[in-house]
């Protein structure tokens, strides 16, 4: 499970808070990763600020080993299928699917890909991922929430995501390793 969880990379697009960017570093490595991205981030020095470094709280080491970069073409360089998060439902793009979905399309995806590698890509804080953002994406995917009020945090809907991969891609090894003893 360890060398299907190096293969995932979590970006995140123009963040502006710092504090959501040092949440994302816990959220990741309490899962058990540890790869992520920051595309032009508002600050250049977010990673060092005090809140991202406040927030991030023990996983320090993910925040420092985050890479920043241009574009999210770059960040997107070696990835095999990547899902854009996003909770505005759209007409055109690539299809949708939950976070649930997501997690299981992933797995097939690694297993039918030994190389390949997974993106989960989450917007700014103020409007989420652009049209364009969502067009260099394989899959949009949503998670589910009060259709009335769908709104999540970028930090948090990025630990949403890291926790329903690990625990589908657990409970799938947990399961195969039972039907086959």
């Amino acid at each position: 499970m360890t060398q299907a969880f190096s293969r995932v990379r979590f970006i995140m697009v123009q963040p502006s808070h710092p504090g959501n960017v040092g949440a994302a570093a816990r959220a990741i490595k309490t899962m058990g990763f540890h790869d992520l991205y920051l595309v032009e981030p508002r600050f250049p020095d977010i990673r060092s600020q005090p809140q991202a470094q406040a927030l991030a709280s023990g996983a320090i080491d993910v925040l420092e080993a985050a890479r920043t970069v241009n574009s999210l073409s770059e960040a997107l360089a070696p990835v095999t299928l990547a899902f854009a998060l996003t909770a505005r439902a759209r007409e055109l793009g690539p299809p949708p699917c939950d976070i649930r979905q997501a997690a299981d399309a992933a797995r097939r995806h690694m297993q039918a890909h030994p190389g390949g590698e997974i993106a989960m890509v989450l917007g700014t804080e103020s409007c989420g991922l652009s049209n364009d953002d969502i067009a260099l994406c394989q899959r949009v995917c949503h998670i589910p929430a009060n259709p009335e009020y769908s709104s999540l945090n970028v930090a948090q809907a990025l630990q949403l995501a890291a926790a329903t991969l690990r625990g589908q891609w657990t409970d799938a090894t947990t399961t195969s390793t039972r039907t086959t003893s």
